[in-house]
């Protein structure tokens, strides 16, 4: 049989070479370079500590205060419903003293016991070789206020002697009593959060028209149970009286500034401290001068007030 004879072998040819890859240009640049002029920001770096920090803050009637950073940090020991706690807290804002606060259980008697030998509060503690253990409020709003090494001294003025607002005070004290106390057991306040620290406090503030050694003799922890729901229950007929008295208190104050003409004085220091406790009753009515006072007070204190948890 015939083989077939092998196909040829393909043609070859050379072909020019491709030409060389040349990229595209590069896009122009989104940004303007800079200029021979530009000189680049100098990179951050926190400044030191100072004992007075630069920031100005108001202070108490407008006064521009520095914000007081002392080298150790004075502690104070409250309970956050305590008008005479929040007296030092509100001096501590209008100082603008960097401070720290230690929220004491209302049935802690061993903490203030080894500080001052008694339950007490507030208590101002500043360690150190030199360091202070103080007791009382007005006296430790005093020593801040007298004490150079905590800002401008004497911003705070000593008492007017109004007899008009401790008369207002005094009148509506069983009312208040009667409203605060079952609210505070309420509204999860930090001394609070426990039940032994409610009924410790339960057990030893009486609500009117008990005198507290009857209170704390002859009503059982039931009883006074009972006693604070039904002043709790009575809060639509107390209302109406508070109301009116806070109708009065709106003559009474100054200003936003301050309640007495003249700038903040020791006045403010007690009357707001008990104020504040007011914004935990759920319907209390404040009026314009007043809620404006409340406010800008509870600024200048850095002490928050209580719409937000009123019950």
């Amino acid at each position: 049989f015939d083989i077939p004879a092998p196909s040829p072998p393909p043609p070859t040819w050379s072909s020019p070479p491709p030409p060389s890859y040349t990229p595209p240009p590069p896009p122009p640049p989104s940004y303007a370079p800079p200029s021979p002029s530009y000189t680049p920001p100098t990179p951050f770096s926190p400044e030191p500590p100072l004992s007075v920090a630069s920031p100005l803050r108001r202070g108490a009637c407008g006064h521009p205060l520095q914000r007081v950073v002392p080298p150790v940090l004075p502690t104070v020991y409250v309970y956050d419903h305590c008008p005479y706690c929040v007296r030092v807290r509100l001096a501590l804002g209008l100082k603008n003293v960097k401070h720290n606060v230690v929220y004491m259980m209302n049935d802690d008697v061993d903490t203030p016991t080894q500080m001052l030998g008694k339950k007490i509060a507030p208590i101002l503690e500043i360690p150190g070789p030199n360091g202070v253990v103080m007791g009382e409020s007005m006296d430790i709003v005093r020593f801040f206020d007298d004490n150079p090494a905590y800002g401008p001294t004497g911003i705070i003025r000593p008492p007017s002697g109004r007899k008009d607002i401790s008369a207002w005070q005094k009148s509506v004290k069983p009312t208040l009593a009667l409203l605060h106390r079952p609210r505070y057991m309420l509204a999860g306040l930090p001394e609070f959060s426990q039940r032994d620290s409610r009924d410790y406090f339960i057990s030893g503030h009486q609500l009117p028209p008990y005198e507290k050694a009857v209170w704390k003799a002859e009503l059982s922890a039931a009883e006074k149970q009972r006693k604070y729901d039904e002043a709790y229950a009575r809060t639509a007929e107390l209302l109406p009286e508070l109301n009116q008295a806070l109708v009065q208190l709106e003559q009474l104050i100054y200003s936003q500034d301050c309640c007495t003409e003249g700038g903040v004085c020791m006045d403010d220091i007690d009357l707001w401290a008990r104020l504040r406790s007011i914004t935990l009753v759920k319907g209390a009515k404040f009026g314009p001068k007043t809620m404006a006072y409340l406010q800008n007070m509870a600024d200048l204190a850095d002490c928050t007030l209580y719409f937000s948890m009123a019950c």
